[in-house]
């Protein structure tokens, strides 16, 4: 499972929407959804606001789809 779908499952388990989730890592909700469509590709820094958000479910996650 890619990284930008663990995000989209985690942030609709929180019912965060795209807007609020752009908003609390501080980019634009259209590059966002840019992000989850894969249009883009986010930088390093952004991956990390969306990780320090979400906390460590996102991580914990991959570490059992990958085992």
């Amino acid at each position: 499972m890619d990284f930008m779908k663990l995000i989209k499952q985690e942030r609709r388990k929180r019912e965060i929407s795209q807007k609020q989730f752009a908003q609390k890592i501080g980019v634009s909700l259209v590059s966002y959804r840019n992000w989850e469509t894969k249009k883009h590709i986010p930088k390093i820094n952004h991956i990390e606001a969306m990780l320090q958000e979400l906390g460590q479910a996102i991580i914990l996650k991959e570490v059992e789809v990958t085992q």
